[in-house]
């Protein structure tokens, strides 16, 4: 959010992007349990949900570069998530890298930015130039 935040008011410092396992459009999540924790309105997971901020943008928003990394033992749901939210990115204008881990999971794949040498760490450093 603070990156189209900085998007929409033209720059800032953010250099790149890493949306790693995200909940990219709240929407669904209304008609699942999980609601009755969060306890969302329609209006309030629409203005939550980074995909849609991110299409409600002028079409060349100055956006910074994105790695969008998903597990490959994830759900369909955080998959498709992760392909729109790149495929929004680039139809901005905007670079945009889609990375499918095998064998991490919504609750593993985090372990993978502690790996030095991982693909996580090395697609980041390629996102911003190192």
């Amino acid at each position: 959010m603070l990156a189209l935040d900085q998007a929409e008011r033209g720059s800032g410092p953010i250099v790149g992007l890493a949306g790693i396992s995200g909940a990219f459009d709240l929407r669904p999540l209304l008609r699942t349990s999980i609601n009755g924790d969060l306890n969302l309105s329609t209006e309030e997971a629409e203005a939550a949900s980074p995909l849609l901020r991110l299409r409600a943008l002028p079409p060349m928003a100055p956006l910074t570069p994105l790695l969008a990394a998903v597990g490959g033992d994830e759900t369909d749901g955080f998959k498709q998530w992760t392909a729109d939210l790149a495929s929004a990115w680039r139809t901005h204008g905007a670079p945009a890298t889609l990375v499918e881990l095998a064998g991490q999971s919504h609750f593993t794949i985090l372990d993978a930015l502690a790996e030095d040498e991982g693909e996580i760490p090395g697609a980041i450093r390629r996102l911003v130039g190192r």
